[in-house]
């Protein structure tokens, strides 16, 4: 992954490609993130998508598709 700047307020999507058609687990500075209204996941294929609408200061930190 690479760093992004974006201004609170901002829709981000982070993306990931796997090598295989497989399940992946977003993680948030090491934690799990959960699948709610502030974390949207989309998985076409190969592609995993998180999908984060209007993020909050309390969304900065490093993100992982594992």
């Amino acid at each position: 992954m690479r760093n992004i700047d974006v201004e609170e307020g901002d829709d981000v999507q982070l993306e990931c490609e796997t090598n295989l058609e497989c399940s992946v687990e977003w993680r948030h500075n090491s934690r799990p993130v959960p699948s709610d209204a502030s974390h949207r996941r989309e998985d076409v294929d190969v592609i995993h998508r998180l999908i984060l609408p209007r993020v909050k200061k309390e969304c900065a930190g490093e993100y992982e598709c594992l």
